[in-house]
């Protein structure tokens, strides 16, 4: 690092991407520079560190100066880029006040959602980059994955070749692998020394007694229900209501939402009204078959059979597995984003066949949704027939979530037509339970 520099990067992000700043820091910070290449360039130091992250989520205005020295001491600025940092006033603060100090040049976009140039609501890069960096090229970690994104990065801050960082990067993580392989076989080795075979196969009984872990909410990610705010038992007695989830052979078997004694039980939020009580997760080999949905007293309501490479599509379908449902929605089309949550659900009347869409009760085509750092929706729009945003038999157009700090749905507010104009909103106690 330059002598007149104490920070190797200052990482610009929105508050919401700040899992991803907090990833890229981390890597970087820990990185060790292979000896052989410090043998080669004896200028270059063994670590990356420090890296400054901007914790200040202050608001947009005049950049305070506490940032400002940071900014100044930083040899690069990183930005976090995604459509939520090209909105933001104080990530355009700082690459403002990077250029004006003449380090155009060592600005490094970091692609972690959106499309670059798409000049719409999916573009990644800031104003202030696009209209005063000439043709930005971002390390877009969608295209490249997140460990060539990461070396990539690290491969700009030492102004070494990135090929030539890679390639040592690459048999580091074979040499990993290697030491990990003969590691593990030493400790099982030594475990069928010391263990008798009864005791051994005490390991592989995990059929009749799961591993067992409980969650305020979960969320579907590539299929699989993933848990959100995972409780202790203390806080499980606690609470109205819980996800079980049964886990066993490495698999997610079981999802049961179930009461503070651990039966399960309906849902009783409207919001939550198209979740079961009990899901069974069925897998051929590693692959996520099937779902068999069940009601409180596990009596088979339907089965979900899953297909597409990334799970994108449900055929619903009744308990023989081979009789469709009576029902004019035969079938859910999922859209994911990168990370195999949903953003967008679209109903079919035909099982194995996305063409005909069909509507529900409401009148409505489908969904699109707008996710927190957690998966949750934050915000829904209702679909008509051809994916427009259209309103449900009431007139309302979608709907905005908030959650309390417990994972429970604090406030709901229903939005119309003109201007997502607020129609209603409710609020719920920490049961659930309506309390305006």
């Amino acid at each position: 690092m330059e002598k007149d520099f104490d920070y190797y990067a200052f990482i610009s992000y929105k508050r919401e991407d700040e899992k991803w700043a907090k990833w890229l820091q981390n890597k970087l910070e820990n990185y060790k520079l292979p000896a052989v290449i410090r043998k080669e360039k004896s200028d270059l130091p063994k670590e990356i560190r420090p890296i400054f992250r901007d914790k200040t989520g202050m608001e947009p205005g005049p950049i305070v100066k506490t940032i400002h020295e940071k900014l100044e001491r930083s040899q690069y600025l990183i930005v976090i880029c995604s459509p939520n940092a090209a909105q933001s006033n104080w990530v355009g603060t700082e690459i403002n006040a990077f250029i004006e100090m003449g380090r155009s040049d060592r600005i490094i976009p970091f692609i972690v959602d959106g499309v670059p140039n798409s000049n719409d609501s999916r573009e990644c890069f800031h104003p202030h980059i696009k209209e005063k960096i000439p043709e930005p090229l971002g390390i877009n970690i969608k295209e490249i994955g997140k460990q060539q994104a990461f070396v990539k990065t690290a491969a700009k801050l030492l102004n070494i070749r990135f090929e030539v960082l890679w390639d040592r990067f690459q048999i580091a993580q074979r040499k990993r692998r290697i030491i990990a392989a003969v590691a593990g076989s030493l400790c099982i080795i030594c475990l069928l020394g010391l263990l008798s075979l009864a005791a051994l196969g005490i390991l592989f009984i995990d059929e009749a007694y799961p591993i067992k872990k409980y969650y305020a909410d979960y969320t579907d990610r590539w299929g699989i229900p993933e848990g959100i705010i995972e409780l202790n038992e203390t806080q499980v007695k606690a609470q109205n209501a819980h996800y079980r989830f049964e886990i066993s052979k490495g698999k997610l078997r079981k999802v049961v939402y179930a009461n503070s004694a651990g039966t399960p039980i309906e849902h009783t939020i409207i919001e939550y009204a198209d979740r079961p009580s009990i899901q069974e997760l069925k897998y051929l080999g590693d692959r996520l078959h099937s779902t068999i949905i069940r009601n409180e007293r596990e009596g088979i309501i339907v089965v979900y059979l899953w297909s597409g490479e990334d799970y994108d599509s449900i055929d619903l379908k009744d308990y023989r597995m081979n009789g469709a449902i009576a029902a004019d929605i035969k079938r859910f089309r999922f859209t994911r984003n990168n990370d195999g949550y949903i953003i967008r659900k679209e109903f079919k009347r035909r099982n194995s066949d996305d063409e005909g869409g069909a509507s529900n009760i409401d009148g409505v085509w489908g969904f699109e949704y707008d996710l927190d750092n957690l998966g949750r929706p934050k915000k829904i729009r209702y679909l008509g027939p051809d994916g427009e945003n259209i309103p449900d038999k009431s007139g309302v157009m979608g709907k905005k979530y908030e959650y309390d700090i417990y994972g429970n749905i604090r406030k709901v507010t229903y939005f119309g037509p003109v201007g997502e104009n607020i129609i209603r909103i409710t609020y719920f106690d920490i049961n659930g339970n309506v309390i305006w």
